[in-house]
C-alpha cells in the first residue's frame, strides 16, 4: 500500500510538471518528444550502471560496503545508524555515514521500495541513474520557467549540463558518489539565486533556498559549503535593500529556522566527531600542493577527454560549449538583471580560486579561513567544475533573454544548430567515459563475491579524517577476531594476540595442520594444491616467504572468498606482509554454508622476479570459541577474553566520543590506544566485554528533529499550495460552509468562490450590482 501510494504521488507530480511545461511552451506533442529525448539521454549516459554489479574501482566498492552496513544495521533493528557495526564496517567507520548520510538513507529508501531485491551495488547504481535523470529534468524545467516558450533551447542547454565532462568524470573516473548526488540540486540553487536577485527575497523563495541548501548539506558538505557561500551574499544584499526591518528580519528568521531544522543533524553529527585540524591538509593550500594540482587540471582546458578516460584531473572540465555559454553570459551583463550578474560574479570568484596563478589563487587560498580549506580538501576543481557546469546554461539563457528585441528571432536558427552540434560533440566525448564504465565493471560472479560481508575491505577515509592510520591497517580484508590485541597496562605494547596463541600451539587444533608450497607460473606463483575450507572453522594461513617478494598481489579466490593483498606489504607496519610475525591471514566460513575450495595465487608485475618456491604455507585449523579473545557478536559488539595478567584490550573500533563500555556487566573505562582505536581495561582471568555506540542526547535529538522536519515538509508544501483555494471558502455565521463538494473544484483546479446573493432593493430602486 505504501509503495502504491508513493508511485501514485510520483505519477501526479510528473503529470503536474508535464502539464505546466506544456502550458509554458504552448505545445503538447513536441513537449512529449523533448521529455522522452531527455529521459533517453540520461539513461544512455548512465547505461553502464544498469546492472547489479560493481562499476568502478576502490571508492565504488567502499561506498557499496557502507550501504551494505547501513542495510544490515537497519534490518537488525538499529536506527538511527550512527557508526559502522556490521561485518561490512566492524571498525566503527563514520564516513560517509555521519558526513554524507543522504546516500545511505536514499539507498535504504530504494531498498524498501524494491523489497530488498537489489544488492548494494544495484542500489548504488540505481541512485546514480536516478540522480542524473533528475538533474536533466531539474535543469530543463527550471530553464523553461525562466524563459517560457524556448523549449528546444532549454532542452539543448540541459543536455550540455548532464553530458559535461565536469559532471560525468565525477562518477566514471573518480567514483565520487556524494558529489554526483548533488547534481539535481545545483540547477535549483542557480534558479533560486536568480529569482531572489531579480524579484526580491520573498518568504517562499528564502524558505525554498534554505530547504534546497539543507538537502545538499546532507548530500555533500564541500559542495554545500560553496553553494551557501554563493547564495548568502545575494540573499543578504537583497534583504538589506528592504525598507522595513520586519521585511528584513522575519523572512530571514523563517528561512534560517527551516534550515536549522532540516540540516541541524548534519552539523551536530560532524561537530560531535571532534575532528582535528590536519596540518598536512591545512598546509596544502599554502605550500603549493593545491597549485600543482590546479596546473595539472588545467592541462585539459578546451581539449578532448583522454582516450581511455582515465585522467580525472585533466578530464574534469567544462565542455567547450559550456565554456562558451559561460562567456556568452557576459554579453548580457547590462541588460540581464541582477540574477545574471550574481551568477557571473560567483563564477568569477570560483575561477579565481582555481586558476593556477600564485598571485591570484595562491593568495586567495592563503587568506581564507582554515575550515574552508579543511572542508574543501585538496580537490577544489572537483567541487567547482560541477557548480560551473550548472551555472553555464542559466547564464546563457538569461543573456539570450536579455538581447535587444528582434535579435533572438534573427539568430535563433544558427544558435539552435550550433548548440545541436555541441550536444553531438559532448555525446561523442561522453562515449569515452561510458566505455570506461564498461571496462571497469566487475563480472557478475566476481561482483557477488566482492560484496560478501566476509570480503569487505576497510577504507582509509574515516582514519584519515582523524589524522591516524593504525599499524594493523591492511588494504585487504581482515578477520575481526584476529584484530583483537591485549596491551601491556604500563607500556601499551602488544602483549598477547590470537595469532600468537595459534602459532604457539596454545589453542587446540580443530584438525591436522597442513603445509603446502607454491610453484612458479608465467605470471607469478600458485599454491599447490588448493585449500579446502570447512564451514564453522577458522584457518590461520602462516606464510614463510623465501626472500623479499617482488611487488605484486596475493589473490585468494573461491566460491565465496575473494581477497587481494598487495605485497611485500599490504598496509601498516603490522599488517599482512613479508615480515614476521605479521605474515598471517585468517579465513573462515559461516556455519551452515557449503565447503569451499580456495585458490591461492601470487600475481606479479615482474613475473621473472619470482623464482624458486616463492613461499611455504602452513595452515592451522581452529575453532573460534577456543581463541583467547573470541568475538561473540558484532551488534552489539561483545568479546569474551581470557588473559593471565589482564591489561588493555584493544578493539577494532575507531575511537570517537559517544561509546559506552561494560566489562562483566559493569561500566568500564575506555581510552584511545596508540593506534587511534578504542581500548578497555580488563582484569586477569575470564571476562566479557560489551561496547556500544549510544551517542549523546543532542545527537539523537538532532536526528529525530531533522527527520521529522523532512517528513513534514511535503505536508507543509501541500498545505501552502492549497491555502489560496481554502481562503476562497466563506463560512456562514452558523459555522457551516455553504460550498458543496461539487462546487469546490472546477476543471482548472481552482476553487469556485462563494458569493452571497445581493440584498433585495427597495421598491422603485434598481438592484445593486454584486461586488
Amino acid at each position: 500500500m505504501i509503495l502504491a501510494a508513493l508511485l501514485t504521488a510520483a505519477g501526479f507530480l510528473v503529470r503536474r510538471l508535464f502539464l505546466d511545461s506544456c502550458r509554458q511552451n504552448g505545445q503538447i506533442g513536441w513537449e512529449a518528444v523533448r521529455w522522452m529525448a531527455l529521459l533517453a539521454a540520461a539513461l544512455l549516459l548512465t547505461r553502464p550502471y544498469a546492472r547489479p554489479d560493481r562499476v568502478g574501482a576502490g571508492d565504488a566498492q567502499d561506498y557499496a560496503e557502507h550501504l551494505g552496513d547501513f542495510l544490515s544495521q537497519t534490518k537488525h533493528g538499529i536506527f538511527p545508524v550512527l557508526v559502522g557495526q556490521s561485518r561490512f564496517a566492524f571498525n566503527g567507520a563514520f564516513n560517509p555515514l555521519r558526513t554524507a548520510p543522504y546516500y545511505l538513507y536514499a539507498g535504504g529508501a530504494l531498498d524498501a521500495l524494491t523489497s530488498g531485491l537489489l544488492n548494494p551495488y544495484g542500489l548504488q547504481n540505481l541512485e546514480i541513474i536516478l540522480s542524473l535523470t533528475a538533474a536533466a529534468f531539474s535543469c530543463y524545467l527550471l530553464l523553461q520557467r525562466l524563459a517560457p516558450g524556448r523549449g528546444w533551447l532549454s532542452f539543448l542547454l540541459s543536455f550540455l549540463y548532464v553530458s559535461s565532462p565536469g559532471v560525468l568524470a565525477l562518477i566514471y573516473e573518480g567514483d565520487m558518489l556524494p558529489s554526483w548526488l548533488t547534481l539535481p540540486y545545483l540547477p535549483l540553487v542557480c534558479y533560486l539565486v536568480v529569482q531572489v536577485a531579480d524579484k526580491g527575497p520573498a518568504l517562499r523563495r528564502l524558505v525554498a533556498i534554505a530547504v534546497v541548501t539543507a538537502a545538499v548539506w546532507w548530500v555533500h558538505a564541500p559542495i554545500a559549503m560553496w553553494l551557501s557561500l554563493i547564495a548568502l551574499p545575494v540573499v543578504g544584499v537583497r534583504l538589506a535593500a528592504r525598507p522595513s526591518w520586519r521585511e528584513r528580519i522575519l523572512p530571514a528568521a523563517a528561512a534560517l529556522g527551516a534550515f536549522a531544522l532540516l540540516a541541524g543533524y548534519e552539523f551536530v553529527s560532524v561537530a560531535q566527531l571532534r575532528l582535528p585540524v590536519i596540518p598536512a591538509k591545512a598546509a596544502a593550500f599554502t605550500g603549493g600542493t593545491v597549485l600543482a594540482l590546479l596546473r595539472e587540471s588545467w592541462t585539459g582546458f578546451l581539449r578532448p577527454v583522454s582516450a581511455q578516460g582515465s585522467n580525472l584531473l585533466r578530464d574534469l572540465q567544462l565542455s567547450p560549449a559550456l565554456w562558451a555559454c559561460l562567456a556568452f553570459g557576459f554579453l548580457g551583463w547590462r541588460r540581464g538583471g541582477w540574477g545574471l550578474r550574481s551568477l557571473l560574479l560567483a563564477a568569477l570568484v570560483l575561477l579565481a580560486l582555481i586558476v593556477p596563478l600564485p598571485a591570484v589563487a595562491g593568495r586567495l587560498w592563503a587568506v581564507l579561513p582554515v575550515w574552508v580549506g579543511q572542508i574543501t580538501d585538496q580537490w577544489p576543481v572537483q567541487r567547482f567544475f560541477p557548480l560551473l557546469s550548472a551555472m553555464a546554461p542559466f547564464t546563457f539563457l538569461l543573456a539570450w533573454r536579455a538581447l535587444p528585441a528582434g535579435w533572438p528571432a534573427r539568430f535563433s536558427l544558427p544558435v539552435f544548430w550550433m548548440l545541436s552540434i555541441a550536444c553531438l560533440w559532448s555525446l561523442s566525448e561522453a562515449g569515452k567515459l561510458i566505455e570506461r564504465g564498461y571496462r571497469s565493471t566487475l563480472p557478475p560472479a566476481l561482483s557477488r563475491k566482492a560484496i560478501e560481508p566476509n570480503n569487505s575491505v576497510f577504507s582509509v577515509y574515516s582514519y584519515a579524517m582523524l589524522g591516524t592510520l593504525p599499524r594493523y591497517y591492511s588494504f585487504g580484508a581482515v578477520s575481526p577476531d584476529l584484530q583483537l590485541h591485549l596491551l601491556d597496562p604500563r607500556t601499551l605494547a602488544v602483549s598477547a594476540t590470537n595469532q600468537d596463541a595459534l602459532l604457539g600451539g596454545r589453542v587446540p587444533a580443530a584438525d591436522s595442520p597442513w603445509t603446502g608450497g607454491f610453484v612458479p607460473t608465467p605470471d607469478g606463483a600458485i599454491l599447490h594444491p588448493d585449500l579446502e575450507l570447512q564451514p564453522g572453522r577458522g584457518y590461520l594461513l602462516d606464510f614463510r616467504f623465501e626472500g623479499r617478494p617482488a611487488p605484486g598481489t596475493l589473490v585468494l579466490s573461491g566460491r565465496s572468498i575473494w581477497r587481494e593483498f598487495p605485497l611485500p606489504a599490504s598496509g601498516g607496519d603490522r599488517a599482512f606482509g613479508d615480515s614476521e610475525p605479521w605474515s598471517t591471514i585468517s579465513l573462515s566460513l559461516p556455519e551452515g554454508s557449503a565447503p569451499d575450495q580456495v585458490r591461492v595465487a601470487f600475481v606479479s608485475r615482474d613475473a621473472y622476479a619470482v623464482t624458486g618456491r616463492f613461499a611455504t604455507l602452513r595452515v592451522l585449523p581452529y575453532r573460534v570459541d577456543d581463541l583467547p579473545f573470541h568475538l561473540l557478536s558484532l551488534m552489539p559488539y561483545r568479546v569474551a577474553a581470557r588473559s593471565a595478567e589482564g591489561g588493555w584490550l584493544e578493539t577494532t573500533k575507531i575511537y570517537i566520543p559517544g561509546y559506552r563500555a561494560q566489562v562483566d556487566g559493569k561500566p568500564a573505562e575506555l581510552a584511545r590506544s596508540p593506534d587511534g582505536l578504542i581500548m578497555l581495561r580488563i582484569p586477569a582471568g575470564h571476562s566479557e566485554v560489551e561496547l556500544d555506540y549510544v551517542g549523546s542526547a543532542l545527537l539523537r535529538g538532532a536526528f529525530w528533529v531533522s527527520l521529522a522536519a523532512w517528513l513534514a515538509l511535503p505536508i507543509g508544501w501541500a498545505a501552502l499550495a492549497a491555502w489560496p483555494r481554502l481562503r476562497r471558502i466563506r463560512v456562514t455565521p452558523q459555522g457551516a460552509s455553504r460550498l458543496s463538494p461539487s462546487r469546490l473544484w472546477r476543471p482548472g483546479g481552482a476553487a469556485a468562490p462563494l458569493r452571497s446573493p445581493p440584498p433585495a432593493s427597495p421598491p422603485g430602486r434598481p438592484s445593486a450590482a454584486p461586488r
